[in-house]
């Protein structure tokens, strides 16, 4: 379980920018980590890169991933390191107050 610290976003005709930081704050995330979008995007090809992520491990380590559109209204983050997305044990075995951090751009 997460709690979201914060997710503002700002669309700008058809161009949404989204910033997110969220917690973990009960275990580890069972399964693929995915992020609803505040916004649908118009590009729902799935694969396609729209930003950039970051993982912190309690403060000690630090892990980039490549979030796509998993669909037309959530995303998905690939972990390059290993080649899978993120989940309960990628990139790192999270724990209660690790945190992850994305941005967007992708159009609505």
């Amino acid at each position: 379980t997460a709690t979201i610290n914060a997710a503002p976003y700002c669309r700008v005709g058809n161009l949404v920018h989204v910033q997110v930081l969220l917690t973990i704050t009960v275990g580890a995330p069972s399964g693929t980590i995915i992020i609803s979008l505040p916004v649908a995007a118009t590009n729902s090809v799935a694969g396609v890169i729209i930003g950039a992520a970051l993982a912190t491990d309690s403060g000690t380590a630090y892990f980039h991933g490549t979030p796509y559109l998993a669909s037309s209204t959530t995303i998905s983050i690939h972990a390059p390191a290993s080649g899978n997305e993120w989940n309960g044990t990628v990139p790192h075995a999270w724990a209660v107050g690790d945190k992850i951090e994305v941005s967007l751009t992708y159009m609505a």
